[in-house]
């Protein structure tokens, strides 16, 4: 995706003119209310996998930064119900979690998945 053009209001707000190919597009899977959007190059912490189990069954595991994980309250989060997805761009492939605070039913936009 890249912005064609950008304007800031007196509100606090931006309009973004963009434009997105098609494989982009495709993954909005017909949402187009409240995109967040991410700069690839802000996705920078490193990262380890953890394997565990027997000999060829193995269970991987991404565990978080430590500068990730002191941003922020653990217990506020409900770690019962993370959401996750991934994002393929040009030769990356991007993993993107989604924890809920606790208390908080749905996520403003998104459809049930029922």
């Amino acid at each position: 995706m890249r912005i064609l053009e950008l304007l800031c209001k007196s509100d606090n707000k931006a309009v973004i003119k963009t434009l997105a190919g098609e494989p982009e597009f495709r993954h909005l899977r017909g949402f187009t209310d409240h995109i967040c959007m991410f700069a690839t190059q802000t996705i920078d912490q490193p990262s380890k996998i953890t394997k565990t189990g027997a000999r060829h069954s193995f269970a991987k595991w991404l565990l978080l930064p430590v500068k990730l994980r002191n941003k922020f309250e653990s217990s506020e989060y409900d770690y019962g119900r993370i959401k996750a997805g991934y994002v393929e761009f040009q030769n990356s492939v991007y993993f993107i979690f989604r924890v809920d605070k606790k208390g908080l039913e749905s996520v403003p936009g998104k459809k049930p998945e029922d």
